[in-house]
C-alpha cells in the first residue's frame, strides 16, 4: 500500500467562522495554513478553508482525498460521504476517472464491466471550457475502455457510454463485449472521452515528421499510469489521399538513448501540403500507451513502419 504525508504549514492569523450543524452553532477559527503532499506545495483552491475547533485542525475532505489521487463521492439524500481509491483510470485530456474493471468470459466473447466517476471538477472543466456546457443539464459521456498487454501492444479497444445530470459526483455503470481473449490483458485505459474540455480551436504545429515525409505529430501529452505510459498524439497524414497506417513514437532521454516506445496505428486523410502550413491540414487525435516511465524525455522521434492507400474508410 502507498504512504502518503500531509503537512501543514501553519500561518499566524486566526478568524473566526461560524457552522450550523445537526440544529447546533459552533464557532471555529479559519486556520491558514499551506499544504505539503508528498514533498509537493499544494495550493487549497478558492472556496476552500481549514478550520480550528476543540483544537483540532478541519480541513476539506474532498481537497485532500483528492490530492491524494481518491475520489469523493457526495450522496446527499443518503447523507453519505465515500472516499474511494479504486477509480486508478485517469483520462489524459480530462478529469473522468474510471475504475472497478471486470472481464467475465461468455462462451467465445468477454464481457467488460466498469465504472465511471464524473465529479465537480470534470463538470467544472466543462463549464468553463469552449464547449459551454450548462450546468446541471443532460449529457452523454463516451469513452474507449482499451485492453493492452505487457508489451504494450493493444488487445482490443471498446466503446462505453452513459447519459447523466451534469453536476455533482456521478457514478457511472458501463459495460461493453468483444470477441478479443483479454484473459492476459496487464493494463487498461480510459480514452478518448467525450465531451472533453476545449480551451482553444488554433491548428497544432507539427513539428515531429518522419523519414519518409508521411507523417507528421503535433502536441504530444504523457502521462505516467503504474507501469505504463498513456499517450495523446496530434496528427496528420501528409500524403494526399486517405492511408491506414503503423507507426511508432520513440522516446530518447538527454543521453540519446532510447527510454520507451508507444505504437500509432490509425488513419486518415492527407492533402500532400507540407507540415509547416498550419490550418491545411486534416489534425486527428489518438491515445495510446507505451510500457515504461517516458514522461521526462528529451527528444521525440516518429517511424513509420508501413502506410497503405484505402479506397474506403
Amino acid at each position: 500500500m502507498r504512504k502518503y504525508a500531509i503537512g501543514f504549514i501553519c500561518g499566524v492569523t486566526l478568524a473566526t467562522a461560524t457552522t450550523v450543524y445537526a440544529g447546533d452553532t459552533i464557532k471555529a477559527a479559519i486556520f491558514p495554513v499551506k499544504y505539503e503532499v508528498n514533498g509537493k506545495n499544494v495550493t487549497l483552491p478558492d472556496g476552500y478553508e481549514t478550520l480550528i475547533y476543540n483544537n483540532r485542525a478541519y480541513v476539506p475532505v474532498r481537497f485532500v482525498a483528492e490530492a491524494l489521487g481518491t475520489v469523493v463521492i457526495y450522496n446527499q439524500a443518503a447523507g453519505t460521504i465515500r472516499l474511494d481509491d479504486g477509480f486508478s483510470m485517469r483520462s489524459i485530456s480530462s478529469d473522468l476517472r474510471g475504475g472497478y474493471v471486470q472481464t467475465r468470459k461468455i462462451g467465445s466473447r468477454t464481457k467488460v464491466t466498469a465504472q465511471l466517476y464524473a465529479g465537480p471538477a470534470y463538470w467544472e472543466s466543462l463549464y468553463t471550457s469552449k464547449i459551454s456546457l450548462e450546468p446541471k443539464s443532460h449529457v452523454t459521456i463516451t469513452a474507449n475502455l482499451s485492453f493492452y498487454d505487457e508489451e504494450g501492444k493493444l488487445l482490443a479497444k471498446l466503446p462505453v457510454s452513459v447519459s447523466c445530470k451534469a453536476d455533482g459526483d456521478q457514478l457511472l455503470n458501463v459495460e461493453a463485449e468483444t470477441a478479443a481473449d483479454l484473459s492476459d490483458y496487464a493494463f487498461v485505459s480510459l480514452e478518448n472521452v467525450e465531451p472533453e474540455p476545449i480551451y482553444a480551436f488554433l491548428p497544432p504545429d507539427l513539428p515531429y515528421v518522419d523519414a519518409t515525409g508521411s507523417l507528421a505529430l503535433g502536441q504530444t501529452d504523457a502521462m505516467p499510469s503504474g507501469e505504463f505510459t498513456k499517450v495523446r498524439v496530434h496528427y496528420a497524414v501528409l500524403k494526399e489521399g486517405y492511408y491506414r497506417f503503423e507507426a511508432e513514437l520513440i522516446y530518447y532521454d538527454e543521453k540519446g538513448s532510447k527510454i520507451g516506445t508507444a505504437a500509432l496505428n490509425a488513419e486518415g486523410a492527407g492533402t500532400g501540403i507540407s507540415p509547416d502550413q498550419a490550418g491545411k491540414h486534416s489534425i486527428y487525435s489518438l491515445e495510446t500507451v507505451g510500457r515504461g516511465d517516458f514522461t521526462k524525455a528529451d527528444r521525440i522521434e516518429v517511424s513509420v513502419k508501413k502506410m497503405e492507400k484505402v479506397t474506403t474508410k
